[in-house]
């Protein structure tokens, strides 16, 4: 059976979107790796808004590298997405891909988040009972704050509607949930 192993960086909503990606890959009858030494492919969720997240992406990747190096291997297969990509990839932005390609020259694939075939704005369940489940109410922002890359990764503003925000609440409560976060 393939394995696979998401590391993700950044807020609340990239850990939201990162289950739903281990979601995708579970749907495809995948396991998920303890590590990412022991995965078939490695998804990191990037994350933008401040530089030492980036630094902490591009330190990821080179230690990949060079285990991968130092050990004559292939796998795993290192596929970036999130917040870099889409800044990237996006209708609105921020640098091109073939700068974020020679930034990280040991990315198998550059993979933006809407690429990956999950439903936006669905509910996230954790996967350890202990914490809340994640509910994803709105994805993007239609403001362009100089600090923020939210409106070039994440593109505009879409809101989950209050109706369909409540079942989801009322389905979670009714599958045992007490707790949850709105991100």
């Amino acid at each position: 059976m393939k394995k696979y192993f998401v590391k993700f960086f950044g807020c609340a909503m990239n850990e939201a979107e990162a289950e739903q990606l281990a979601q995708v890959y579970e749907n495809k009858k995948w396991s998920r790796a303890k590590n990412w030494r022991e995965a078939d492919e490695l998804v990191i969720y990037s994350c933008s808004i401040r530089e030492t997240a980036e630094n902490r992406v591009h330190g990821l990747v080179d230690n990949v590298y060079k285990w991968k190096q130092k050990n004559n291997l292939f796998k795993p297969k290192v596929i970036l997405t999130g917040c870099m990509v889409s800044s990237a990839m996006g209708e609105r932005k921020r640098f091109t891909l073939r700068q974020l390609k020679l930034q990280l020259p040991h990315i198998d694939e550059f993979k933006p988040w809407w690429a990956w075939g999950y439903e936006q704005l669905e509910t996230v369940k954790t996967r350890a009972k202990n914490k809340p489940a994640l509910v994803p109410i709105m994805k993007g922002c239609n403001h362009f704050c100089t600090y923020c890359v939210v409106p070039y990764a994440k593109g505009e503003q879409v809101s989950l509607p209050f109706d369909q925000l409540v079942c989801q609440v009322e389905n979670l409560v009714n599958q045992g949930w007490s707790e949850f976060v709105l991100v």
